[in-house]
């Protein structure tokens, strides 16, 4: 009795850790005569796998490995002669659920680049992953550029002080379904902390950051809010050759002008 509890502590142990790191990925392809031996002959570690992933699973693909891994468990246990093609099916429905848990692995790391409050890029995933793979494509084309945009919530700190903090987040998310709604899919748009937000437009010009920003603001006035809602914003154009950082920090720089100048 004491064994069996030992046993099923240890494989929850393990499960909760498999779920929480997705070190079974990993640990399968480098170590996997290892991994096979072990869980081929412990029921109890793939069942509670299988229970903690299904709570998160889509039903067609994980319902393949549990079947697989069911059917294969079965047949180990009626008798001997078939036992290996159970062991066969217990590995191959675990394939299914160690494929479907990867997956799962990589939709929860995309979650982590996008803002929680708007749904937008965030600072990390923009600077390390978009925009260093966007200058290499717009070095391949002949005018490469990328204009920028800085765009500041006017007034956050007066919303949250007058109505409350809640309502200043319905300002920020309204702000920042207004820019996606006026961007194309292959721009950038990036919570860039507090109430800033970035726009990278690969390969337009000045001009056509200044007709984005007017329909962002018309689209802005046409929400029904509590609360007066304007921003202000900057912007500037990187070309192939020239410091991709200076262009954003020029384009904040001209947003804190436009809003000191709005100030006096």
């Amino acid at each position: 009795m004491k064994m069996k509890v030992k046993k099923w502590i240890i494989s929850l142990t393990l499960s909760f850790f498999v779920l929480a790191t997705g070190s079974i990925v990993s640990l399968w392809e480098s170590h996997l005569s290892s991994i096979a031996r072990i869980l081929v002959f412990s029921e109890e570690v793939l069942m509670v796998v299988f229970i903690l992933l299904l709570c998160q699973a889509d039903f067609p693909i994980i319902g393949l490995g549990f079947s697989l891994i069911g059917i294969g468990t079965a047949l180990r246990l009626l008798s001997h002669p078939i036992s290996f093609l159970g062991s066969v099916l217990v590995l191959a429905g675990l394939v299914v659920v160690i494929l479907y848990a990867k997956s799962l692995l990589n939709k929860l790391k995309e979650r982590a680049y996008l803002d929680h409050l708007t749904k937008l890029y965030t600072r990390t995933f923009f600077f390390e992953e978009w925009l260093p793979k966007e200058i290499n494509r717009q070095e391949r084309e002949e005018n490469g550029r990328i204009a920028f945009i800085f765009i500041d919530l006017d007034n956050l700190k007066g919303i949250n002080d007058r109505f409350s903090h809640q309502t200043g987040d319905e300002a920020l998310k309204i702000l920042a379904k207004a820019i996606k709604e006026n961007i194309r899919l292959t721009d950038a748009a990036v919570r860039y902390g507090g109430d800033e937000f970035l726009i990278a437009l690969p390969g337009e010009s000045i001009d056509t950051a200044k007709k984005v920003i007017r329909r962002i603001r018309n689209s802005v006035r046409k929400k029904k809010f509590k609360a007066s809602i304007s921003i202000t914003a900057g912007i500037a154009e990187w070309k192939v050759g020239e410091d991709v950082v200076k262009a954003i920090k020029e384009a904040d720089r001209k947003m804190y002008e436009f809003k000191r100048k709005k100030k006096c």
